[in-house]
């Protein structure tokens, strides 16, 4: 079991946009956040049965409109449930495909405590994610 203190240093050190994947529910959700201050700086959605034709496309585009390139990105956030099985399998696929290769850290969020939150205000989202890193894992 990995300590929470330290996921929450790990996550407290993101400070350029990350971006933030939630499929949990039938609405594929990403957007580029800025982590200091919890402000949106782009964001799309996709309703549809099948997460898997929309998200990646979602994924390009919304750091696009927010003048930032994959690789300039501090973290990659998803959602982790609870919600349909196969909506976040490939949430979870299409983030760890995105931070894999870019040694971006994955952050996983509850999406139960993301929604009731409702968007994360500064750094409130900080206190329900666990990290993950390719060249740091927990």
């Amino acid at each position: 079991m990995t300590d929470p203190d330290k996921l929450n240093d790990a996550a407290a050190r993101v400070t350029a946009p990350l971006l933030a994947i939630e499929t949990s529910t039938t609405v594929a959700r990403v957007a580029v956040l800025d982590p200091n201050s919890g402000r949106r700086l782009a964001a799309a959605e996709a309703a549809s049965e099948r997460h898997s034709s929309n998200l990646l496309r979602l994924c390009v585009e919304t750091p696009d409109r927010a003048r930032v390139s994959i690789a300039g990105l501090g973290a990659i956030a998803c959602g982790a449930g609870p919600g349909s099985f196969t909506g976040l399998r490939v949430g979870f696929a299409v983030a760890k495909g995105l931070a894999v290769p870019t040694e971006l850290p994955l952050v996983l969020v509850s999406s139960l405590v993301a929604s009731g939150r409702g968007r994360p205000e500064g750094r409130a989202w900080r206190s329900t994610c666990s990290t993950w890193s390719p060249t740091h894992p927990p």
